[in-house]
């Protein structure tokens, strides 16, 4: 009986914190006392350990517990891209099957990540193909969260420096669609626009009127 009174006042014991992202292949990156990060281990790890690391940090925001204590760095997930999009096209494959991630993250952060890929050339043959799988993320309207619409944004970007007639069947698309009617996406595709034609939409008072009327004007033009 003693012992039991005694126990209510013993101080619980704290709960052990999970580290995100985390992989057991870079497993020195979290101290054992403290909570920053060593990113300069991450310039040593594989490439399939940084995938890792960044699929774990998206998936936390997805399957989250609110009985595990998380520390959550996302230096961790952002350093792991940056080394990633400097390997060749190592990612570019995990990229590609990313863009339709659950997470509105992961598919911004694959965006990103062709971009940047598509800025060195390292596309390959399948220009074409990953364009079209840009155009899917770009064109599909926001349905739960107003920040999906940053992902599509990347996408446009991201075909903005591929180039092609897949760009312009993007912009086309969200310039015309009432889905997208005063969202930032369509100033966005009006920029891009007057970067495929030389036109003067941005030194207009409304750009984006100003590029649906060129569009309006021009519908067989591929730019």
């Amino acid at each position: 009986m003693f012992r039991r009174i005694l126990n209510l006042f013993r101080p619980l014991e704290p709960k052990p914190r999970r580290f995100v992202p985390s992989s057991p292949d870079v497993p020195d990156l979290w101290p054992t006392s403290g909570t920053t990060p060593r990113l300069d281990i991450l310039d040593q790890a594989s490439t399939p350990a940084l995938i890792s690391l960044c699929e774990d940090y998206w998936n936390s925001y997805l399957c989250t517990n609110d009985d595990e204590p998380v520390i959550r760095d996302s230096q961790v997930h952002r350093h792991a891209l940056e080394i990633i999009s400097k390997r060749g096209n190592e990612g570019l494959a995990w990229a590609r099957e990313s863009l339709s991630h659950a997470g509105y993250d992961a598919r911004e952060d694959s965006a990103w990540l062709i971009s940047r890929l598509a800025e060195n050339d390292r596309l390959g043959d399948d220009k074409e193909a990953i364009a079209s799988e840009l155009v899917t993320l770009a064109v599909t309207p926001p349905q739960d969260d107003t920040k999906e619409a940053e992902a599509a944004t990347v996408a446009l970007r991201a075909l903005s420096v591929i180039g092609g007639p897949a760009t312009l069947a993007a912009v086309r698309q969200i310039l015309t669609s009432s889905d997208w009617d005063d969202d930032d996406n369509q100033w966005e595709c009006a920029g891009i626009l007057a970067e495929l034609t030389n036109e003067s939409f941005m030194e207009t008072e409304d750009p984006v009127a100003a590029a649906k009327a060129w569009l309006d004007a021009n519908p067989d033009n591929q730019a």
